[in-house]
C-alpha cells in the first residue's frame, strides 16, 4: 500500500515538474522572442542587429534556467530544503532575466522633429524589488512546513493509550450528625482523631479529605 502511494506521489510530482518546465519556457522564452520579433519588424525603435541578438540570447539563457529551476521546485515536496533552494534560484534567475534584458535599453519614440526617450531603469528597479520580496516566499513556506512536521512528529511520539491510575473513589461519609443543643459537651480538643470509614486510619476531625486514601469526607459537627 505504501509502495503504491509513493509511486503515485512520484508520478504526480513528475507531472507537476513537466508542466512547470513547459509553462515557464513558454512564458519566458517563446512568447518574449515572438513579441521581440514583432517589435523589431514593425517598430524600428531599437537597433535590430545588436539589440535583437543580445536580448534573444538573454531570453533563451535565463529563460531556460527559470524553466529548469521552476520544474525542480515543483518536483520536490513541500518542506524540503531542495524545494526552497530551487525556489530561491528561480526568483534569482528571473531577476537576472529582467536585468540583462532591460538594464541597458531605452525606448526611443520619434514624433516628427521631437524624439522621446524613455529610460527603463527606474521601472526595472521597482520590478526587481518586488521580485526580491517574492523570493522570501519559498523560505517562509519551508520554515512553516518544517514547523508543522515537527509538531506532527512530536504528537505522533506520544502513545495513543496512556495508562492512568484510577483516582480514588470520592465518598461522602457522615462521621457524625449531631443536632445543636445546650446539653452538648464542649468541642473536642485539637489532637482528637477519628477513623476514616474508607481506609480505617485515624485522621483529624477537621479534615475534609483523607490524607491516606483520598476519600472525601463530609462532616457535620
Amino acid at each position: 500500500m505504501d509502495l503504491e502511494k509513493n509511486e503515485s506521489d512520484d508520478r504526480k510530482r513528475r507531472l507537476a515538474a513537466t508542466i512547470a518546465f513547459f509553462s515557464e519556457a513558454v512564458r519566458f522564452i517563446v512568447l518574449p522572442l515572438l513579441l521581440l520579433y514583432i517589435i523589431m519588424s514593425n517598430f524600428p525603435i531599437l537597433t535590430p542587429e545588436a539589440s535583437f541578438r543580445r536580448m534573444a540570447t538573454s531570453m533563451m539563457l535565463f529563460g531556460g534556467l527559470i524553466a529548469f529551476s521552476s520544474s525542480m521546485e515543483a518536483y520536490f515536496p513541500l518542506g524540503t530544503k531542495l524545494k526552497m533552494i530551487f525556489g530561491v534560484i528561480s526568483i534569482a534567475t528571473l531577476c537576472a532575466w529582467f536585468w540583462f534584458l532591460f538594464s541597458k535599453e531605452n525606448i526611443v519614440i520619434p514624433f516628427g522633429s521631437l524624439v522621446i526617450t524613455i529610460d527603463l531603469l527606474g521601472l526595472l528597479l521597482l520590478i526587481l524589488f518586488a521580485l526580491a520580496l517574492r523570493g522570501l516566499l519559498p523560505v517562509g513556506q519551508y520554515l512553516t512546513a518544517r514547523e508543522e512536521q515537527r509538531k506532527k512528529a512530536a504528537k505522533a511520539a506520544v502513545p495513543k493509550h496512556i495508562i492512568r491510575e484510577a483516582a480514588p473513589a470520592q465518598r461522602a461519609v457522615y462521621i457524625a450528625t449531631i443536632e445543636p443543643s445546650e446539653e452538648l459537651e464542649p468541642p473536642p480538643p485539637d489532637d482528637f482523631t477519628v477513623e476514616c470509614p474508607s481506609c480505617g486510619l485515624r485522621i483529624s476531625p477537621r479534615d475534609d479529605v483523607c490524607p491516606f486514601c483520598g476519600a472525601w469526607i463530609r462532616q457535620k459537627l
